[in-house]
C-alpha cells in the first residue's frame, strides 16, 4: 500500500513538474559554463583590451568615476565592483544612473589596465535576444523563470518536492525483498527496454547529485522562508549585515572612501591570520552605511567563492567579519551551498558532474512522461 501510494505521488510530481525540471536541467547545464560562454559571446567587453598591467582597485574606481562624470545628463553611482579571478577578464561595475545611448544599464565593463569603460548591459531586465544579455537572461530564467519573486518561490517549492521525490524514486527501485543481486539490474540499461531503464538506472546513478542540487535550490530560492528557519532549529545562521533593514536616513557622504575601506579590510583579515590571495569585489551600501570587501583567501571552497568578507562602516569601524570555516555549523552549511550547487567544490570534474546531472535531469523528466503516456495508451487501447 505504501509503495503504491509513493509510486502514485512520484507520477503526479513527474507529470506536473516535467516541464520545469527539463528547463531547469538544461539551463543549469548551460550555466555551468556561464563565464566561458559569456566571454565567448562578448569578448569585446568581457576581456581586457589593453596590455597594460592591472590598476589597483582604488585607482580603477577613480578612472570609472571620472568616466561617469563626463557623461552628460546623468548621475551614475558605483555600487559594486567585481574583479574576476582571471586577470584577462575586465572588471564588472554595478551602477545606477548609467545611460549610454539612452538605455538604462546597470552593469558596466572596465578595462583593468586603462580604466576605460568597454561597454554596458542591463542584467535587471535582460533581453534574451541580445548577444550581450542572453547569459544574464538565462541566469535569471534559471532561478526565477524570468518571472520575478513569484517565479523564484515557485521554483523553490518545486526544489523541495524534487528533493522528496528523488528520495521516493530511489526507494521505488529497491526490491520488496531486498537483496543486492536482485537490485543490480535496476542500475543497468538494456536496449530492449531503453526508455524504462534510462529512467530508472539514470535516476539511481544521478540521485546523490540531483538531491544536492535540489537541496541547494531551496537555499537559493527560499532562504528566508524555509532554509534559514529550518536550519536554525539545529544550529543558528549568523545574520549578515545585508540582511539588516535599511536605515531610515541613508548615508550620503561616508567619512572614508573605497581606498581606506579596502585597506582596513585587508588589515583586519591579516590580523586574523588569513592569507589573502586576490580581491573579488568591493561595494558600498548607502542604505546601511557600510563598505564590504570580499577576498579570495586560503579558506576558499571553490574558485568563485570568496571566503573572506569584511564589512567596514562609513566611519572606518569594523561592522562584521565573515570568514569561511568560522562561525556556527549552520554558517559552514551556508558557505557550501554555492560550491555544491555549481559543482565548483570539485573544480572542473565537479562542474562536469553538474553538467551531466543537468542534462540527466531533463532526460529523466522526458522519459518519465514517455513512460506515463505509453502506459496510458496501453490501458486505453490506442494504436
Amino acid at each position: 500500500m505504501l509503495r503504491t501510494s509513493i509510486l502514485w505521488l512520484h507520477r503526479c510530481f513527474g507529470l506536473g513538474a516535467a516541464l520545469f525540471i527539463t528547463l531547469l536541467g538544461v539551463t543549469g547545464a548551460i550555466l555551468v559554463w556561464e563565464e566561458e560562454l559569456d566571454t565567448l559571446l562578448n569578448p569585446e567587453t568581457l576581456s581586457n583590451t589593453s596590455a597594460m598591467p592591472p590598476l589597483p582597485a582604488p585607482e580603477l574606481i577613480e578612472h570609472l568615476e571620472a568616466a561617469f562624470a563626463e557623461q552628460p545628463g546623468a548621475e551614475p553611482r558605483l555600487h559594486f565592483l567585481v574583479f574576476p579571478r582571471d586577470p584577462g577578464r575586465s572588471a564588472i561595475a554595478y551602477v545606477s544612473g548609467y545611460t549610454p545611448k539612452d538605455i538604462s544599464n546597470n552593469q558596466a565593463f572596465i578595462d583593468r589596465g586603462s580604466g576605460a569603460v568597454l561597454g554596458s548591459r542591463n542584467t535587471i531586465s535582460p533581453n534574451p535576444f541580445s548577444r550581450a544579455e542572453v547569459i544574464p537572461w538565462l541566469y535569471q530564467f534559471h532561478y526565477s523563470l524570468a518571472a520575478g519573486r513569484t517565479g523564484g518561490v515557485l521554483l523553490g517549492v518545486i526544489a523541495i518536492l524534487w528533493l522528496l521525490d528523488t528520495i521516493a524514486a530511489w526507494y521505488l527501485t529497491v526490491p520488496r525483498r531486498f537483496s543486492l543481486s536482485a537490485w543490480v539490474p535496476a542500475w543497468k540499461v538494456a536496449r530492449r527496454r531503453l526508455t524504462f531503464d534510462l529512467h530508472r538506472a539514470g535516476g539511481l546513478w544521478l540521485t546523490p547529485v540531483i538531491a544536492v542540487i535540489a537541496f541547494t535550490g531551496v537555499y537559493f530560492n527560499l532562504y528566508l522562508e524555509v532554509f534559514k528557519p529550518v536550519t536554525n532549529l539545529v544550529s543558528n545562521i549568523t545574520t549578515q549585515p545585508f540582511e539588516e533593514p535599511p536605515a531610515v536616513n541613508p548615508v550620503k557622504q561616508p567619512q572614508i572612501g573605497y581606498s581606506d575601506a579596502l585597506d582596513i579590510a585587508r588589515q583586519e583579515l591579516v590580523s586574523r591570520e588569513v592569507r589573502i590571495d586576490t580581491l573579488d569585489y568591493l561595494a558600498w551600501d548607502p542604505a546601511r552605511g557600510y563598505y564590504v570587501a570580499a577576498f579570495y583567501t586560503d579558506r576558499d571552497l571553490s574558485r568563485d567563492s570568496p571566503s573572506g568578507h569584511v564589512y567596514v562602516n562609513h566611519d572606518s569601524s569594523i561592522r562584521h567579519v565573515r570568514i569561511s570555516g568560522e562561525g556556527t555549523a549552520a554558517d559552514t552549511l551556508v558557505d557550501w551551498q554555492f560550491p555544491l550547487h555549481s559543482g565548483q567544490i570539485l573544480g572542473l570534474p565537479g562542474r562536469i558532474v553538474v553538467f551531466v546531472a543537468g542534462i540527466g535531469s531533463a532526460m529523466l523528466a522526458i522519459t518519465g512522461v514517455m513512460l506515463w503516456f505509453r502506459k496510458l495508451r496501453s490501458r486505453r487501447g490506442w494504436g
